[in-house]
C-alpha cells in the first residue's frame, strides 16, 4: 500500500472538491484507491470517505468527493491509499493526480 497525505482548506461559501485519478497502471496490477479524511481542524478523524476499485488488471481508477455551495467544514488532512488488489509491478510506475479545490 502506498499512502499520500495532503491538506485541503475549505473556505467560507465555496465549492469544495477533491478529484483523484490513478492512471498508467501496469498491465500486471489491479490497483484500487481509497480516500481517508485523516484529521479535521478540530482533530477528529472521519475514516474512509470514498473508494474506487472498478477496473481490473491495468485499469485506471478515479474518485471524487465534494459538497454543495455551503459553509466550510471539510478543511483538514486527507490521505489517498493506492493498494494492489491483484498482481503487482515493482518495475513499472503509475501516475496519481490529486486536484483539490480546483473550482
Amino acid at each position: 500500500t502506498d499512502l499520500f497525505r495532503f491538506y485541503v482548506e475549505d473556505g467560507w461559501l465555496d465549492w469544495f472538491n477533491i478529484n483523484i485519478d490513478l492512471t498508467d497502471v501496469p498491465g500486471t496490477a489491479d490497483l484500487s484507491l481509497m480516500l481517508l479524511f485523516v484529521e479535521d481542524d478540530d482533530g477528529d478523524s472521519h475514516g474512509e470517505i470514498a473508494s474506487s476499485d472498478e477496473e481490473g488488471l491495468g485499469g485506471d481508477e478515479s474518485l471524487s468527493m465534494g459538497e454543495s455551495w455551503t459553509l466550510s467544514g471539510k478543511s483538514g488532512w486527507y490521505e489517498v491509499a493506492v493498494q494492489s488488489e491483484e498482481g503487482s509491478s515493482c518495475s513499472s510506475d503509475y501516475t496519481l493526480t490529486i486536484h483539490a479545490n480546483n473550482r
